[in-house]
């Protein structure tokens, strides 16, 4: 609802987007890892097999929305996006550097 609210206002969508893409791209592929461990060993078939099962749609799936967990940066980047900016809390510190 704020998101479509601030959608409606004009307004950038902000936090709450943030956190809906993190869970519905984390969603996404957990939903297509299930199918293909049902599946079993017939899962990991891809196309042009007698045994292709879905036409090869939760492979395809998972392959994709792995991709679109890692093309909008992994899930700690998100999360620690989403705790600085949305929450306010302290940047994460830099690790030391080694032997200079």
């Amino acid at each position: 609802m704020r998101i479509l609210t601030s959608n409606l206002k004009g307004d950038p969508p902000g936090l709450p987007a943030l956190v809906v893409k993190l869970q519905n791209c984390q969603l996404a592929f957990d939903m297509a890892s299930l199918a293909l461990d049902v599946m079993g060993e017939l899962g990991v078939l891809y196309d042009h097999t007698k045994y292709e099962r879905e036409n090869a749609f939760w492979q395809t799936h998972s392959f994709l929305s792995l991709g679109l967990i890692i093309g909008g940066g992994t899930a700690q980047i998100q999360k620690n996006i989403i705790a600085e900016r949305g929450l306010g809390l302290p940047r994460e510190p830099k690790p030391a550097k080694r032997g200079a």
